[in-house]
């Protein structure tokens, strides 16, 4: 799951690392996505507010108020959004020249 999804081998090569026939890894790879998908759809709180999941990062998961982070992120996207515009329309200055000299 971890090469074919994170890494974007292909099966061949991820078939020659694990020392499997390449059929064999498309399977476990199936395997592997269709459970955690399942998991995550139907346990994980992350994806489901209802979710029962127990595991170590769920109290942190479920404490958070999402809408506010998500919230508070838009406004820094937003504000990275403007410096990144107001550096293409002002024209560059030195600011260290007065000071070095």
């Amino acid at each position: 799951f971890i090469f074919k999804i994170n890494l974007n081998l292909p099966y061949k090569q991820i078939s020659e690392i694990m020392g499997m026939t390449e059929e064999s890894v498309r399977q476990i790879s199936s395997r592997s996505i269709r459970k955690i998908t399942h998991f995550m759809n139907d346990t994980c709180p992350l994806y489901n507010p209802q979710g029962t999941c127990k595991c170590r990062i769920c109290k942190q998961v479920t404490s958070l108020n999402l809408e506010k982070e998500y919230t508070a992120i838009k406004k820094i996207i937003r504000l990275v959004d403007v410096c990144q515009r107001l550096e293409k329309e002002l024209p560059r200055k030195n600011y260290w020249e007065k000071i070095i000299l």
